[in-house]
């Protein structure tokens, strides 16, 4: 099992980096949900903290800009710029952090840049608003993120599961550290290794990106329906567990999948003319809290932090050059891609 995170707030930990997995270190495919827990908890105590520190919960509005973006003059991200396009109703800021080395139990892990893009959008299905409801948010990535990248993104030329865990119901409660405010439970998880592969253009060969995928939803106990005047109260113990509209989801490198039998896109086979990059992120997506007692709904938070290595001959710096506008342009893909869709069902 993966060793658990450094508590050190400067660092993501020894997990969700670069490096990432190993396949000896994935679970047997036999694992019940139980014996998963350990490592979804590993994965949220890294993730959660690191997430939040770009708009912290406890102080983050419904307000788009780099002012609403960053934490402060405290925060490690370093604002960058604001993108805008004609696709999307909201801007989208973009930001920089270095991650600090972490000591494992063998080598030291090097520096990472990360790159994080954060936009807010009007929760609205609406024709020509620009925007997307929060099912359309849940839906294409809570439930089906290969799927959605493979549809909306033009360089993507195949996206599957290679291996699927089930979750079952578990649930983890997450327990606040002394500096960080996340003391939250998390459900509704789906586990999975997904090779995603994307088309560069020639010269250069296409790059496979073999990640473990975790999904999960915030969860609240809530009462169950009363029927009767006697059941006005009921035990703690007969309550419900429901989501809260806040999802996330991380991707971690494994490295060495192409020699797994389940591998196909990433395959270390002759014939197979792809080169094996690595790929790590965090995106968390939610309804901010209503800015009023109105009784509506907030606006949509869009938060994703990546840290990537194409690999081959394409120079790192060359790279670091285009993944801010890579991850901007996600944004508006989707949300153009969305509003077809929507069209499509009428």
């Amino acid at each position: 099992m993966a060793t658990p995170p450094s508590d050190d707030n400067t660092t993501i930990g020894g997990l969700i980096r670069l490096s990432g997995l190993q396949r000896s270190q994935l679970p047997p495919a036999d694992s019940t949900p139980a014996s998963l827990v350990p490592l979804l908890t590993s994965l949220l105590r890294e993730a959660v903290p690191f997430i939040d520190s770009v708009a912290p919960k406890k102080s983050s509005g419904s307000g788009s800009g780099a002012g609403a973006s960053a934490a402060g003059s405290s925060s490690p991200w370093k604002i960058l710029t604001t993108k805008r396009h004609a696709d999307s109703a909201a801007g989208i800021d973009l930001l920089e952090r270095t991650v600090v080395k972490v000591k494992g139990k063998g080598s030291e892990k090097e520096k990472e840049k990360w790159i994080c893009r954060r936009s807010v959008h009007e929760e609205s299905s609406e024709a020509g608003r620009r925007t997307a409801s929060w099912a359309e948010f849940r839906e294409s990535f809570k439930e089906r993120h290969p799927e959605t990248e493979d549809a909306f993104t033009p360089e993507v030329v195949g996206a599957r599961r290679a291996v699927e865990w089930d979750c079952g119901v578990v649930v983890v409660k997450l327990t606040a550290l002394p500096d960080d405010n996340n003391d939250e439970t998390y459900g509704h998880f789906s586990l999975a290794v997904v090779e995603m592969r994307h088309h560069i253009g020639k010269p250069l060969k296409d790059r496979t990106f073999p990640v473990l995928q975790m999904t999960c939803a915030v969860m609240e106990k809530k009462p169950p329906a009363i029927s009767t005047p006697d059941d006005e109260h009921h035990l703690e113990s007969q309550w419900e567990w429901h989501e809260k509209p806040e999802i996330l989801i991380v991707s971690v490198t494994v490295s060495d999948f192409g020699t797994a039998p389940e591998a196909l896109l990433s395959k270390d086979a002759p014939g197979n003319d792809t080169v094996i990059g690595a790929y790590a992120s965090i995106e968390r997506i939610r309804k901010l809290p209503p800015q009023s007692d109105n009784g509506g709904g907030g606006d949509i938070e869009w938060i994703m932090a990546t840290a990537s290595d194409a690999g081959g001959v394409l120079p790192k710096w060359v790279q670091a050059m285009a993944v801010p506008g890579q991850i901007a342009k996600d944004v508006y893909l989707f949300l153009s891609w969305i509003a077809k869709e929507r069209e499509k069902q009428k």
